[in-house]
């Protein structure tokens, strides 16, 4: 079938900066990974590994709900680099005050603890987003 995507591909894992959208550091996704610590999420090892020439330069990291977590953000608060990121509620480190909370439409919940700053925000009926940062103090 002609309009039917390739079955296989390459993944690439990127480091790209916002503004200028330049690429600055990259590796393929090879599957299992002989050098990422076995207590290590694949998601904070992908953040680390990219971001290390940049460490104690103070910059800043922005990811998706895939790679944000509390310990990503202790690790990268330890090298001098900030977090800004959507967090999914699934994960263990979310307050349980907000992750089964349904709020009024356009309420914001803000939750501070040790320089983290985790923001609830109902944008719709049926959709509560969170979002953690240190780069913001709240």
């Amino acid at each position: 079938m002609p309009n039917k995507p390739d079955k296989f591909g390459v993944k690439y894992w990127l480091a790209v900066e916002a503004k200028n959208r330049y690429v600055l550091n990259g590796f393929p996704y090879l599957g299992k990974d002989a050098i990422r610590p076995a207590d290590r999420p694949l998601g904070e090892h992908v953040v680390l590994r990219l971001m290390e020439p940049f460490f104690d330069k103070g910059r800043n990291v922005t990811t998706d709900s895939y790679f944000t977590s509390v310990s990503l953000d202790s690790e990268l608060k330890k090298r001098k680099t900030s977090l800004l990121g959507t967090l999914n509620r699934a994960r263990w480190e979310v307050p349980s005050s907000v992750k089964h909370n349904r709020d009024p439409l356009h309420m914001t919940i803000l939750l501070k603890s040790n320089d983290m700053v985790l923001t609830s925000y109902q944008g719709k009926v049926t959709k509560n987003v969170l979002v953690l940062s240190t780069l913001h103090t709240g």
